[in-house]
């Protein structure tokens, strides 16, 4: 990493990173150098964060904690970036801003997968000093904060959740198949087993998802193949930290990568085109799934706020 830019006192952020927890997750370094250029207010935090599709659950948040520090610092104004692209072109509008002072945002949202990509591109500055007086930093997982932190020991994120990741399914697609409704499966085979019954039955339901494709970006990775991956049990994992190598063709590598070729060539999951939308998911949590068109879904705890009373498909079921 560069030296660290000149910049003011960071009592005022301290404060901001108190009430915005880790949604401002990451302190780009061009947005510090930018503050004493003249075309940049010193007194303006600017905070980038990404918008889209229908979900507001993260835009009234920041929102909401934006309202708040200000009440608390009249002396200083927010001004809120929302970022209106799908993922994987939210990291490239994303860096495009921070790579110029005259854009990067103060603050920055980021997913913790592509976190440390953009510290070796040195597009962020550690935040040590500043996680370290946050009151609630003990409060979070050891895992999440290693998540954040780089290899030269220094902090450069402060997470605002985990998650869990589960096979979601469907009772009523499930019944149709003649499958039960507190279905437990043990193996892969299970999955596919209850696959090939939605298939086969009188329901017009996607079997199973599970992410795939580029368009679908860190979701066919880490939502997708890294699921199966670690499930194998080999060990080998994906990254060998001490080699600094990708695992290639481990026997779990090629393990996962057979049964999503199973799902294909049996027809047991969404067409092609489908796998290749890059709005897919978004079809998934407003229609699919709550329209009982789909039986099977891998992916996170967080997907229900999708069908909370006040979101864009309330599914109160």
């Amino acid at each position: 990493m560069p030296p660290r830019p000149h910049h003011p006192p960071l009592t005022d952020r301290r404060t901001f990173l108190r009430f915005t927890a880790g949604a401002a997750a990451v302190l780009p370094l061009t947005a510090l150098a930018g503050c004493s250029g003249s075309s940049r207010d010193p007194n303006s935090i600017r905070i980038a964060f990404q918008q889209f599709g229908s979900g507001t659950i993260k835009q009234e948040w920041i929102t909401t904690a934006a309202q708040e520090f200000s009440a608390e610092n009249p002396e200083l104004t927010v001004e809120l970036v929302p970022i209106v692209a799908s993922e994987n072109d939210y990291f490239t509008k994303n860096e495009l801003l921070m790579s110029s002072p005259r854009t990067s945002p103060d603050l920055v949202y980021e997913d913790s997968f592509i976190l440390l990509s953009d510290v070796g591109a040195d597009y962020l500055q550690p935040i040590t000093d500043l996680v370290e007086g946050f009151e609630h930093w003990d409060d979070i997982a050891e895992a999440s904060k290693k998540a954040v932190t780089s290899e030269d020991g220094e902090a450069y994120g402060v997470p605002i959740t985990t998650d869990t990741r589960a096979i979601w399914f469907h009772r009523d697609v499930f019944e149709q198949a003649g499958l039960p409704p507190d279905w437990q499966p043990g193996s892969w085979e299970d999955i596919l087993e209850a696959a090939r019954a939605i298939r086969d039955s009188d329901s017009e339901a996607i079997p199973f998802f599970l992410f795939a494709g580029t368009p679908q970006g860190e979701k066919a990775s880490m939502q997708g193949f890294e699921m199966l991956l670690y499930g194998t049990g080999d060990g080998s994992g994906l990254y060998d930290a001490e080699t600094k190598k990708w695992i290639l063709g481990s026997p779990g590598f090629v393990d996962s990568l057979t049964f999503l070729k199973t799902l294909f060539d049996e027809e047991l999951t969404a067409t092609l085109g489908q796998h290749l939308d890059p709005n897919i998911s978004e079809t998934i949590y407003s229609s699919l799934l709550p329209d009982g068109k789909l039986g099977m879904l891998v992916d996170g705890s967080w997907i229900s706020q999708n069908w909370t009373e006040t979101a864009a498909r309330p599914w109160p079921e």
